[in-house]
């Protein structure tokens, strides 16, 4: 799955590539792990090789690698700008458990693969800002300079193979021909798609190698990798569960998703240094059982590759499925919502190319500015405009004399007054949670039983 959180401190980014990045995560023996670079964005600066440090920092700095020239025109405040993103592929926990403790590479491989196609995906959302006579939008770029950084483990030294994708904050404007600064909007918006495209990819690739998965909570996992073995295997998790619970309880309330990262932060152990990836594997295999040990030795060693055969149309299905559940409660979605449930629903069966040409010739969607819809939604939306254009000024008002209680706020004084003077048949009433709704309803229909 993806996340992804910004950087803004300009010491802690060029900090993070030597600590973290550029080696093995959470424990530093001189391993030196070169990342690669990524990202349309990085090929138009020339950058197609492994990543170094002066380049890495250049990027960090805002400047091209190349000459130390600024790279985008615009420089906000050293503590204002946002660095670098950073995206974080990571594998389900079964596929890491193979993957690094019983050291079967072809799963990092299949892992990479899969991030990279992803990644391409995510990209496509890249924009930028556009500034013109006092007015703001964001143009499509499609563009990244990004690197990528695998590793294998946790802070808690479990197996945790994930990638990290850092975005640098500069994509190419084709429109005006110069670097600006990334509008990551939409990448955000997109990151289900990105984990959906992610996942579909990775089961593909892990049913080649010749494993059999099975459906999870979040994705699927490899079988012959039991939940007690993969719950062993998640101590950070459980940690930051239980960090965010006892919190909870104490203030009482649910933590947003910005309190609950700050406070997974703070709980932090401190990283190890001087252990190297050979010791922290040994520390794993030390601690599943002689049974478990051998059933998973047993099963790395017997796959053999297959080659998937697809069901008939399988697109076509998984689209359907998706149409109908999508549209059950929104009218218009972005199509890489649709994308994400049909792509859920059938890990490693589908092929994202067929069903991005299944979506686009399909009779059941019917694109317009907000997004996609159908054709059903659209008529019935055009009946319900009809119905209410046809209501305006038709009636006479229903309390004509009605004069809003003192102690009702400003506006729900002003909503219990318009819809009992109204000469509308039909009147919306629309607001945020906890505006007072339900106590103007109850005004409201106390005024209609007078």
């Amino acid at each position: 799955m993806f996340t992804a959180v910004a950087q803004k401190n300009l010491a802690d980014a060029e900090g993070y590539f030597d600590e973290h990045l550029a080696q093995n995560d959470y424990y530093a023996a001189g391993e030196i792990r070169p990342g690669q670079w990524i990202g349309a964005g990085a090929e138009r600066l020339g950058l197609n090789n492994a990543v170094t440090r002066d380049q890495f920092h250049a990027l960090c700095e805002n400047q091209n690698p190349h000459d130390d020239k600024r790279l985008t025109l615009r420089q906000e405040k050293t503590n204002q700008r946002r660095v670098f993103y950073d995206f974080t592929c990571s594998a389900p926990k079964s596929v890491s458990v193979l993957a690094v403790t019983m050291d079967d590479d072809r799963l990092v491989s299949a892992h990479e693969e899969a991030t990279r196609i992803a990644f391409r995906e995510l990209e496509t959302f890249a924009a930028t800002r556009v500034r013109k006579l006092g007015n703001q939008r964001d143009r499509t770029t499609g563009n990244l300079v990004a690197a990528a950084f695998t590793h294998t483990s946790s802070r808690a030294l479990d197996p945790l193979l994930h990638t990290h994708l850092t975005v640098f904050n500069a994509t190419f404007d084709e429109t005006e021909k110069r670097w600006k600064a990334l509008q990551a909007g939409g990448m955000y918006d997109a990151i289900r798609y990105g984990t959906a495209v992610y996942r579909n990819e990775l089961a593909k690739r892990v049913q080649q190698i010749g494993y059999r998965i099975r459906p999870a909570k979040h994705g699927f996992e490899i079988e012959g990798v039991n939940d007690a073995v993969s719950k062993r295997f998640s101590k950070r998790s459980q940690q930051r569960d239980a960090v965010v619970r006892e919190l909870e309880q104490k203030l009482g309330r649910k933590l947003s998703n910005n309190a609950i990262a700050l406070a997974v932060h703070q709980s932090r152990a401190k990283k190890i240094k001087g252990i190297s990836t050979a010791e922290v594997r040994e520390q794993q295999l030390a601690q599943l059982q002689p049974d478990e040990f051998q059933a998973l030795q047993k099963l790395t060693a017997t796959v053999q590759p297959i080659r998937k055969i697809r069901r008939f149309e399988p697109e076509n299905q998984a689209l359907n499925y998706a149409v109908t559940h999508v549209f059950e409660r929104k009218s218009v979605v972005p199509e890489h919502e649709l994308l994400s449930v049909a792509l859920a629903q059938h890990p490693g069966e589908l092929d994202l190319p067929a069903l991005k040409e299944a979506a686009k010739y399909s009779a059941q969607l019917v694109k317009t500015e907000r997004g996609l819809s159908t054709p059903q939604i659209l008529a019935t939306e055009l009946n319900l405009i009809q119905t209410v254009n046809a209501a305006c000024d038709v009636v006479a008002p229903i309390h004509p004399t009605y004069t809003p209680a003192d102690w009702l706020g400003e506006d729900q004084q002003r909503a219990i007054y318009h819809v009992l003077r109204t000469h509308d048949r039909i009147t919306g009433l629309r607001g945020l949670a906890g505006t007072g709704k339900t106590t103007a309803l109850r005004e409201l229909a106390q005024q209609l039983d007078d």
